[in-house]
Parts: structure tokens; sequence; C-alpha cells
């Protein structure tokens, strides 16, 4: 039986501690600065770790967790390396900085890696579900990649890996798959409240997006979309700027715009005609020039 021990008790930490111990791995210890927040996750556990809030010198976990923010990681990095008196296989949990984030371990002789889960978990319960048939972005040291490997799926989870130079890319593009689509979303709401839906604004839109979500399981980005731009349909396009500038600010307005034009190339690329395409492609500049 593999042991773990986690360092940063938060959603991440506490999603991997639950999932670990359901997957027969033996969880050590719970290291965090809030000790009332551990005690209830290991609560959860099959296994009895310690919990703790300085760092065991002796830690004889097989894999030790940094799931801090990452802006402590290097920070922690660097008390593990003064502190750490064993050697276990040392792993991050940050999407857009790559293992050399733990390169002062690294010096000492631990070998390194990150493991991302492509995941959005806001809760640690929850997210513990989660783990199963996602996807893990794996590198690091090529041992502890293939620990990593093996870790993935023990959890049941599929692995893919990208340079450590392009870390922060492949970061970027979940950002804007998660976090700027919950944005994104908000904003829609927002526009939704003041066309009259009110409080019915989130319910309504929410099984548009899911529908969406659904089409692009089975059809490429270009087939999915639909609506104004897959038909070049350049007269909604003016009622909808129209009604936008009564009731949206600039910055509102123009991450429409911008979207607009990005939907355009999907419509042309899906066989939106040239001249359709041209003349709400003017639109969308015309529009761009009078916001400025």
């Amino acid at each position: 039986m593999k042991t773990v021990s986690i360092y940063g008790i938060g959603r991440v930490g506490g999603a991997l501690a639950i999932a670990l111990d359901r997957a027969g791995y033996s969880i050590h210890y719970l290291i965090s600065s809030k000790p009332t927040k551990a005690d209830l996750l290991a609560s959860c556990l099959t296994s009895t770790p310690t919990v703790t809030d300085r760092i065991p010198p002796d830690l004889t976990s097989d894999i030790l967790f940094i799931t801090t923010n990452d802006p402590q990681i290097e920070q922690t990095a660097e008390k593990l390396a003064t502190r750490l008196l064993t050697h276990p296989v040392v792993f991050h949990t940050s999407g857009s900085l790559a293992s050399d984030a733990l390169k002062r371990l690294q010096s000492k002789g631990l070998v390194t890696g990150s493991i991302h889960p492509l995941l959005s978990i806001s809760d640690a319960i929850q997210g513990s579900a989660s783990f199963r048939d996602a996807y893990f972005c794996i590198e690091g040291d090529p041992a502890a990649v293939e620990i990593a490997i093996e870790l993935v799926n023990d959890l049941g989870g599929r692995h893919f890996s990208v340079s450590a130079e392009n870390k922060a890319l492949y970061h970027a593009a979940a950002v804007i798959s998660a976090g700027h689509v919950v944005a994104l979303f908000d904003l829609a709401v927002s526009l939704m409240e003041k066309s009259g839906a009110g409080e019915l604004s989130k319910e309504l839109l929410l099984p548009l997006i899911s529908s969406t979500v659904t089409n692009l399981r089975s059809q490429s980005t270009e087939e999915a979309l639909t609506g104004t731009f897959a038909r070049g349909d350049v007269a909604a396009f003016h009622r909808h700027i129209a009604s936008l500038k009564r009731t949206a600010s600039k910055d509102e307005i123009m991450v429409y715009l911008l979207l607009a034009a990005r939907s355009l190339d999907l419509a042309e690329f899906n066989g939106l005609g040239p001249l359709l395409a041209d003349e709400v492609r003017s639109a969308i500049s015309v529009a761009k020039t009078e916001l400025r």
C-alpha cells in the first residue's frame, strides 16, 4: 500500500485525500495552517492521518503532495528542503507552474513532478468523486512521471503530458474553458435579467449551455456553433448591438464583439458563404470602431 501526505488542505488537497483514500492509499499526514479544517477532512477518511501545522522532518510517506496556492509552492518547497530528512516523491498540483517550481527539492536529490487534475473543483467532497475518467496533466522527472501515471490509473483517470515551457499556455486554455466560461455565463445572466426575465435568468440559460456542451461532445467546434453567426444573420447582429448599447457597458459590448468575430471564423470554416461572412465581418468592424 502506497502512503501519501498532503501539504495544504484546500479544495484540491482535500479532494485528493478523499479520492486516494478510497483508492486504497494510506494518508499519513495532513499538513495545514488550518488544523480544524484538516480535522474535519480527516474524519471523512478510512485512514487515520496525523493532522499538523508543521512539516514532520521524519515524514516517511512514499508521496508528498503540495496543494497550496500557486504563489506558495516555491516557498513551501524551500521549507521542505531545509526540514525534510527523508526522500518522498514530491508533486505539486498547479496548472500554470511546471515541476521546476520544486527545483530546490530537486537539488536535494528528491524526485519531483507535477500532477494537475483538469477539473473545476469547488468542493473537496464533490470534487473527490470527479477524478474518475478525468484528465490529469503530468510532467517532471522520468521517475516521477512513472509514479504519476500509476497514481492517475489508480484514481480511474486518464493522463497526458505537455512540455514544461508550455505549461502556462495549457493552463490559460483551461482557464478560458472553465473560469472564463463562468464569467461569460455571469454576463449572459446579467443581460438576461435586464431583458426582463428576472430571477428566472440563470434557470433559463442553464439548459442552453448544457445542450451546447452535449453538441460539443459529438461535434467539432465549428459544427456545434448555432445561432446568429452560424447563419450569418447580419440583421440580428444589428439588433443585438442596438440593444446592448442601451443596456451594457463598453467592456461588455467588446466581449460580445470579440466573440462574434471568433464565431464568424467558425461559421466560415463550416461553410458560411463568403458574401454573408464579409457583410457580418464588416458590421463587426464598424461596431468596434464606434465603441472606441
